[in-house]
């Protein structure tokens, strides 16, 4: 889930220097556990580079009831979001994981000492009816293309039956990625 991170940030990143385009962000895993340290510093790293707030969409995977759920903080509407690709996570607990992230986002804000906006006003919207899956195994294959298909208002259509298509194209993705290191020429070739 970390590279595929990587990549979606940096090809965020890309189109939006190119044409005017959402901009996204998602945070790391480690950013949802929420250890303070690891987290200001990921805080500080990534307002080093552009404010976080010039970001429309943030995105904060993490695991809850064994499998993969994604928190959205959308910015130009002042809206939460939460995806389950599962279908199974209450509405209560939806609430209490929505609230718990904007406090700490809030208190990462505060101890930056960035300017921010209060986002404990942002309110947690339901999204539309969006693709989802009751196999547990295949929620990390859901949060790609949530990142990618949620414009803010609604999730653009996408076939939850190519789902083994999406992983190929991910995995080729990776390989092609500028951000990788190891290029086809480096690999072994067998005899």
């Amino acid at each position: 889930m970390n590279y595929f991170i990587q990549v979606l940030n940096y090809e965020s990143k890309m189109s939006s220097e190119v044409k005017p385009y959402l901009k996204k962000y998602c945070f790391s895993l480690y950013f949802t556990s929420f250890d303070p340290i690891s987290c200001i510093q990921e805080f500080d790293m990534i307002n080093s580079e552009e404010s976080i707030w010039k970001q429309d969409l943030l995105y904060f995977p993490t695991i809850k009831s064994n499998h993969w759920v994604l928190l959205s903080i959308n910015s130009p509407f002042e809206k939460s979001h939460f995806f389950d690709p599962c279908g199974t996570i209450l509405d209560t607990t939806q609430e209490e994981l929505v609230y718990n992230l904007l406090s700490n986002y809030n208190m990462l804000c505060k101890l930056s000492k960035k300017p921010f906006k209060n986002i404990f006003s942002f309110k947690l919207q339901p999204v539309g009816p969006y693709p989802t899956n009751r196999l547990l195994h295949d929620s990390g294959h859901y949060l790609p293309l949530y990142m990618e298909n949620f414009e803010g208002k609604a999730m653009k259509s996408f076939n939850e039956g190519n789902i083994p298509k999406y992983r190929m194209i991910y995995a080729f993705k990776f390989f092609k990625s500028t951000l990788n290191k190891l290029k086809e020429g480096d690999l072994p070739i067998p005899n």
